[in-house]
């Protein structure tokens, strides 16, 4: 008998900003925004006669182990890093 075992992790990161023209006051950019860094990892388990499985994908599976994910620090990284990526991007195009 083959037991799957997953983890999961998710760091999310949410929040929004406006850029004002500090002259006149003018609203000239404002967003809001969502970034997620999912983690997850697979592996299986067995009793029994780890042989007796012809499943390709149980293999796979059988022959990892398991994991701990990545801390809270490192996805909230990550998750930043897409953000400062995609903000740099949105700003640029807004103060061209």
């Amino acid at each position: 008998m083959i037991t799957v075992r997953r983890r999961e992790a998710k760091a999310r990161i949410i929040g929004s900003f406006k850029i004002l023209d500090v002259r006149s006051g003018e609203l000239i950019m404002s967003d809001s925004f969502t970034r997620e860094q999912p983690w997850s990892h697979a592996w299986a388990t067995y009793t029994g006669d780890e042989c007796m499985t012809n499943d390709p994908n149980d293999k796979i599976l059988l022959a990892k182990r398991e994991e701990n994910p990545p801390s809270s620090n490192e996805l909230a990284g990550q998750a930043g890093q897409q953000l400062s990526t995609y903000l740099a991007s949105r700003i640029a195009n807004a103060v061209r």
